[in-house]
């Protein structure tokens, strides 16, 4: 017993054991060593979520680090914690920071590879904002830190 659309079922352009594929073309013997047609795999959008959440973690360390460091550097009682609140508000933001440095390096990469992978408009668009959600804390680290070390010349003087 044969069943419909089997092997050898005597279908219309099926002679015989011939199997047959969506490429074949009746009377064509070579169709089945064409390359098979690549279908294109969806847009990822992971490494663009990956980019943004780690431009927001690294805002959010970036801003913690700057407040922790005001705070323990403007909260000098004597002389001498006044004379090293600029040395301190330095190391206290960097090394809050470095974490968040760390993350937004990462978070900067992830963003430029989605950005070269994007096909639409709209798509590259949003990996301009992971980027940019990046680049903010890092401008905003060195911002804090220049203003920093002008602080701490302005003091020795």
């Amino acid at each position: 017993m044969t069943m419909p659309h089997s092997l050898g079922s005597g279908m219309p352009g099926n002679p015989g054991n011939v199997p047959v594929y969506p490429g074949n073309v009746a009377g064509n013997p070579y169709t089945d060593m064409q390359p098979a047609p690549q279908v294109a795999a969806p847009p990822s959008h992971g490494l663009v979520v990956a980019s943004i959440c780690l431009g927001v973690i690294g805002i959010i360390l970036c801003a913690g680090g700057l407040f922790f460091g005001a705070y323990t550097s403007f909260d000098a009682h004597d002389s001498f914690e006044r004379a090293m609140a600029p040395l301190n508000f330095i190391l206290v933001v960097a090394m809050v920071y470095i974490l968040g440095g760390i993350m937004n390096i990462i978070g900067l990469v992830l963003g430029k590879a989605a950005r070269k992978r994007a096909q639409d408009p709209r798509h590259a668009k949003v990996c301009m904002v992971g980027i940019w959600l990046n680049a903010a804390p890092m401008i905003l680290f060195l911002v804090a830190e220049i203003l920093g070390v002008l602080w701490m010349m302005g003091t020795s003087l």
